[in-house]
């Protein structure tokens, strides 16, 4: 049994990171929402940090391509071949970033709506739909 570090210069084999990114963002969240005690403000905390966790991994992965021919190297030509993996943390991210939604309706439907009008959970909803 080898003890390895995460190699840049090849795409990891099966589903290490994407369990490694999940796992993550998981304890991130659980950490969140126990510290504090599954507040209002814990789940809104939780559900802009997913978001913003969500636009990196995104953004990674659309520029994976780019960012190899821009910049090549060992970083970039890992992130290029790793871009299933971090599509799976994208996916998760976004996936907790909604249930943190759905948690702060259940919470309290009246800030709910006065913090979102009808218009701009219809244009999200756009949004999720082209994702």
């Amino acid at each position: 049994m080898s003890n390895q570090a995460i190699s840049l210069d090849r795409p990891q084999a099966g589903p290490l990171l994407a369990a490694l990114l999940t796992t993550a963002l998981v304890g991130i969240c659980a950490a969140a929402y126990w510290n504090g005690a599954g507040s209002i403000d814990a789940v809104r905390l939780i559900a802009r940090l997913t978001i913003r966790m969500a636009v990196v991994f995104f953004s990674l992965v659309f520029a994976a391509a780019s960012l190899r021919s821009l910049f090549p190297g060992k970083l970039t030509h890992w992130l290029f071949a790793n871009r299933r993996n971090m599509t799976i943390a994208f996916v998760v991210a976004f996936a907790l970033h909604l249930c943190a939604i759905a948690r702060f309706y259940s919470l309290d439907n009246n800030l709910f709506w006065s913090v979102s009008p009808t218009f701009l959970i219809a244009l999200r909803g756009v949004g999720v739909a082209f994702i």
